[in-house]
């Protein structure tokens, strides 16, 4: 299974990542251009630049992947 993660350099997005990867999948991390990709480089997963509030760099993001893992989400005080 070809497949993206959004927030692949969060906690939660990060342990998707690797989880996908031990069971054999190409994975596709997403994150944002200020996001610190050190973990993901050490991972065979290919890591895309993209901020999921753009929505005109979604489509060649996920173009001919099967599923998206959707990690996520914006966090406000109060």
């Amino acid at each position: 299974m070809k497949t993206p993660v959004t927030d692949s350099t969060g906690g939660e997005g990060s342990a998707f990542v690797e989880r996908l990867l031990a069971k054999g999948h190409e994975v596709r991390a997403m994150a944002r251009k200020t996001s610190d990709v050190s973990h993901p480089r050490t991972t065979r997963a290919e890591i895309v630049f993209g901020d999921i509030t753009e929505c005109d760099i979604l489509p060649p993001i996920v173009k001919g992947l099967d599923i998206v893992f959707h990690c996520a989400a914006k966090v406000t005080p109060g």
